[in-house]
């Protein structure tokens, strides 16, 4: 499912997340102009892919412990405000591919204590890719 410019001013994860058979989420072109996303237990129970690109308002990315439990691929591109990844990307041992291009230099980082804080728990099949 593809959010391009939809412009959405409240978090569509709420409703989003409870697609039982989503697989694959992009939500580019400020498809999302709210500042925080939450992705919360128990949400995206079958998503393997989730790409956010080019949402200039994201500063804060929030996943609980339970969220996308079946996620192996996330892209992160130019969202300029965001700082970090979330740290409960760290919970999710499906997690194969994590690809990051055109971020901050703040981003990247910070990016790099999650990675291998991914990594301690497990991760070791994890690719990191900057685009």
């Amino acid at each position: 499912m593809v959010f391009n410019g939809s412009e959405f001013d409240e978090d569509p994860t709420p409703l989003l997340g409870t697609l039982p058979n989503l697989r694959s989420l992009v939500l580019c072109n400020n498809a999302f102009v709210a500042t925080k996303m939450v992705c919360s237990a128990l949400d995206f129970p079958l998503l393997t892919s989730f790409k956010l690109a080019t949402l200039q308002s994201l500063e804060e990315l929030e996943v609980e412990t339970g969220a996308m439990p079946c996620l192996t691929t996330m892209t992160i591109e130019r969202c300029d405000k965001l700082e970090d990844l979330p740290s409960g990307l760290t919970k999710i041992k499906t997690l194969k591919r994590l690809m990051i291009g055109s971020m901050p230099e703040g981003f990247k980082s910070n990016v790099s204590k999650t990675i291998a804080e991914m990594r301690a728990l497990g991760g070791d099949e994890l690719t990191v890719t900057f685009l």
